[in-house]
């Protein structure tokens, strides 16, 4: 049995706890959990964790799959995960109704939670279902290789990206694509687009596409000539060079291994 201070009072006590287990995913001993549940109300172990210290600068954010793809106004998953811990138990239903990028979702998984998200933004849709699917990752670092491969050989031919190029978007796309992206950067991109479509398995076709995006939405170093894309108003930097060509290698481009694992 635990004992209490005589300067503490036991449901200080139990709150200091609850932040412990919540922030830090530290359990004093075996029965904590369920004390939180008998001795504390809803209402008063969500004071206890805005009480809490709610500033994650500094932390580590880009495990699972968190750094998949840039989002405008991401919160760090720390964020969601301490309350996920500390109001919810084992297999309860986590609901995100504007997950943007997924953050919530991801974390309400990794917890043992299950996750539902909803939100209208397209980009928001796609990324969500990426980052909560569980992948191969052999499988999916072999899709990548043969992606690289694929446009390597488009590139080299040179003919049908071109012609793709042309025929692909309607005029005021191509004046918008003109604007941003440098001639080579454009066959260079189209290459990797036309390789990843022939991908026949659907998980991973995803996963590359986002990949795909995440090079030209970024806060910088992109292939674009667009500053600060993924996070304002872009601005057209004309000594920008973007960066570009993947040098051989796959994890240059497909970054599998930050993809949530079985």
């Amino acid at each position: 049995m635990a004992s209490y201070s005589n300067h503490v009072k036991p449901l200080q006590f139990l709150k200091e706890q609850l932040r412990l287990y919540a922030f830090n995913g530290e359990l004093p001993f075996h029965d904590i959990l369920n004390r939180f549940q008998r001795e504390l109300s809803k209402r008063e172990r969500l004071a206890a964790l805005l009480e809490g210290e709610l500033n994650f600068h500094g932390e580590n954010s880009r495990y699972a799959s968190h750094d998949l793809h840039s989002f405008a106004a991401k919160f760090p998953p720390q964020l969601p995960r301490a309350f996920i811990r500390g109001l919810t138990d084992i297999d309860n239903v986590v609901l995100d109704p504007m997950m943007g990028s997924g953050t919530t979702i991801v974390e309400a998984f990794l917890e043992g939670r299950q996750g539902i998200g909803l939100d209208i933004d397209p980009l928001a849709l796609r990324l969500g279902r990426v980052k909560t699917t569980a992948a191969d990752i052999c499988s999916l670092r072999h899709a990548a290789q043969k992606v690289l491969a694929k446009a390597d050989k488009l590139l080299a031919e040179g003919k049908k990206v071109e012609q793709k190029l042309a025929q692909y978007f309607d005029e005021q796309t191509k004046d918008f694509i003109d604007y941003w992206f440098l001639p080579r950067t454009q066959r260079e991109l189209m290459a990797l687009l036309l390789a990843i479509r022939d991908i026949p398995d659907r998980a991973s076709r995803r996963t590359l596409e986002l990949t795909f995006s995440s090079i030209i939405v970024t806060k910088s170093g992109g292939v674009s000539r667009a500053r600060d894309l993924a996070h304002s108003r872009p601005h057209l930097e004309k000594r920008n060079l973007p960066k570009m060509r993947w040098n051989n290698s796959p994890l240059d481009f497909a970054r599998p291994s930050r993809v949530l694992r079985d």
